[in-house]
């Protein structure tokens, strides 16, 4: 929902969290940002050592694809600049 605010208090008060957990389709909150474009929830989870730039969820689909679907371009841009790839590029 792009709670930026939110997911810092989630953070601090929950020092353990796992940035990479996913729910049953192997969505992430990577997946999830990139999806609705929202850039500072994308910069808030790299920044915090998110682990995995490039999870799949169950159907192949990596977040900077989900950018692209969006129309992101800023936040295509970002995923690409930390490493992102699509599920083409990551099986060369």
């Amino acid at each position: 929902m792009g709670d930026l605010e939110g997911l810092k208090i989630l953070c601090k008060n929950n020092p353990s969290i796992d940035l990479d957990a996913s729910d049953y389709d192997g969505r992430t909150a990577l997946h999830m940002a990139a999806t609705e474009g929202h850039i500072e929830i994308l910069q808030f989870l790299v920044k915090n050592k998110l682990k995995e730039i490039n999870p799949t969820d169950r159907w192949g689909n990596t977040p900077l694809e989900d950018a692209q679907r969006g129309i992101f371009q800023e936040v295509t841009d970002f995923v690409k600049e930390m490493g992102g790839l699509t599920r083409k590029e990551l099986r060369k």
